[in-house]
């Protein structure tokens, strides 16, 4: 591979390529054009503008191009566009020009490329001196004919033009293809997480409606239990004093339980909006309190009705999982529990997982309220509102 200043001085010096160039001496010679087109997609794709090469194009600094010129390049939004650019302007110019720019290309560390270009004008060069028109324009005496073949050859060098000017259509035609293909990639992948992120939606909405209805037909129930036991006399006037309390209980019970789930929607709603809100502050809720979780007797006493009412909802613990448990403590599988639920239920900048997050935590929520465990559940909703007010968990205000 000879060197860059070596192919601008004696390669393209040489006879068969000056003789392979077009009637204007301030236009690029066929063979140069060609061997610019030849190579335009690998330039294009290979040099890096930024790498050294836009501070030397300008002709200020010995390039050949002049300071609109090169901002209309540095304007481009890709190297790619910058480069096509480049090229586009530099088919413009003369031979001075490509020779300025297989040296620049050298200077700029991409020598090999400026070697290629040197020698694919070569290559050019050569094969149309050896052309039938080029020898019968050396060879044939000069008649009163010669303006005919003047003609010809001129005709001949712009059909030589518009093939280039074709060249230079395709690939940039191609060009413009390739950048049309990614971008509707693109939009279907952002289609595909639109769609997702809808059908998540609806299914969340359709949990919570259930939810909510769930839980006013139960206290439905235990208001009209409460009525009825209220109208009975004589010997259940006793009981009758006694249970409307613990219907009332159980009624303020769910009220109670449906108030924190509204709750904790209306603080991951703030979590949501905070930049600095991460994984580790929310899995911190769990590791700040796991002590009192742990020792909280609700929670000990209904870990297996929790974790049963979970697998049954394909939530984050599977039967495999909760097999491996049955011979463990209640403490030890309330550690286990919230162990797995932090496996499950990441934090992270997508909205896809953050919502994926969201519904676990609803949905521990929602059996510790079903199960009983208030106090587990009021903890975890005391840890949430400490951090989104940027404290930590355990810090109360």
């Amino acid at each position: 591979m000879f060197s860059t200043r070596a192919a601008s001085q004696h390669t393209l010096g040489s006879v068969p390529y000056q003789a392979a160039h077009s009637s204007r001496s301030d236009s690029m010679s066929t063979a140069r054009t060609q061997a610019i087109e030849k190579l335009r997609e690998g330039l294009v794709l290979n040099v890096l503008l930024t790498n050294g090469l836009h501070n030397k194009i300008n002709k200020a600094a010995g390039g050949f191009m002049t300071r609109p010129e090169v901002q209309q390049v540095t304007s481009k939004g890709s190297n790619m566009e910058q480069m096509s650019a480049l090229l586009d302007i530099l088919l413009e110019k003369g031979d001075a020009a490509f020779d300025n720019f297989v040296k620049l290309l050298g200077d700029a560390n991409y020598e090999a490329w400026g070697s290629e270009l040197a020698k694919a004008a070569k290559q050019f060069g050569e094969e149309l001196a050896q052309s039938p028109a080029a020898q019968q324009q050396g060879q044939a005496p000069v008649t009163g004919s010669s303006t005919t073949d003047a003609r010809v050859q001129q005709l001949a060098s712009e059909v030589q033009r518009l093939q280039v000017d074709l060249e230079v259509t395709r690939s940039q035609l191609h060009h413009y293809i390739g950048e049309v293909e990614i971008r509707e990639s693109e939009i279907a992948r952002q289609d595909q997480v639109i769609a997702m992120l809808s059908a998540t939606a609806e299914s969340t909405t359709r949990e919570k409606d259930a939810t909510i209805a769930q839980l006013q037909q139960t206290i439905a129930q235990l208001q009209q239990t409460l009525a009825q036991q209220q109208a009975q006399g004589g010997a259940f006037q006793q009981q009758s004093a006694t249970n409307p309390a613990a219907g009332s209980s159980d009624a303020e019970a769910a009220s109670a339980g449906v108030a924190r789930l509204e709750k904790a929607r209306a603080l991951f709603q703030v979590l949501q909006n905070n930049p600095h809100f991460d994984n580790e502050k929310l899995t911190g809720v769990i590791t700040c309190f796991m002590y009192e979780l742990t020792n909280d007797q609700q929670l000990c006493e209904q870990v297996d009705s929790l974790t049963n009412w979970v697998v049954g909802r394909g939530g984050f613990i599977n039967g495999p999982t909760q097999r491996n448990w049955q011979c463990l403590s209640s403490t030890d599988k309330v550690s286990k529990l919230f162990d797995t639920f932090k496996g499950h239920s990441r934090w992270s900048d997508s909205a896809l997982i953050q919502k994926y997050a969201i519904d676990a935590w609803m949905l521990l929520l929602r059996g510790l309220n079903e199960h009983g465990c208030s106090s587990a559940a009021d903890i975890l909703l005391r840890g949430f509102e400490n951090v989104s007010q940027g404290r930590e968990a355990y810090q109360d205000a």
